[in-house]
């Protein structure tokens, strides 16, 4: 059974950023891609694309946000952000997570692969911010 704290861990737009980000890619910084992000979900598309990705992730990865964050403490359960770019394949191509934590990096290590809905065009942030309560 997933704890009610890794069901909540899924939290989208919220803007709250802080400390030097991780990247799978070094060709976007997190504050181009946040901003990206950030003027994609002002468009009803974004919108609702937010919404499918968000529920996907949450479906796909409740049980692995448990595992990463089963043995942290303290700032390793920090709230971050992870910023998705999406191919119009709905493959990701970039992820970055802000600030790196102990979850953020076994997190971010487990979802690169992932397969989402197709976004509205290629090349396509989204953020998802995770936070932890006991």
């Amino acid at each position: 059974m997933i704890s009610k704290w890794a069901v909540q861990g899924v939290v989208v737009l919220i803007l709250a950023v802080s400390s030097s980000p991780s990247k799978v890619h070094d060709s976007t910084s997190f504050d181009d891609a946040l901003a990206s992000a950030t003027a994609n979900v002002s468009t009803s598309a974004g919108q609702q694309y937010d919404t499918d990705f968000g529920a996907r992730f949450g479906e796909r990865n409740a049980h692995q946000v448990a595992r990463c964050a089963a043995d942290a403490v303290g700032k390793d359960r920090d709230r971050f952000d992870m910023l998705f770019r999406v191919s119009a394949n709905g493959k990701i191509t970039e992820l970055l997570t802000k600030p790196v934590t102990r979850i953020a990096k076994c997190l971010a290590g487990k979802v690169r692969t992932d397969t989402y809905p197709k976004p509205p065009r290629d090349g396509y942030w989204v953020r998802i911010e995770m936070g932890f309560t006991e």
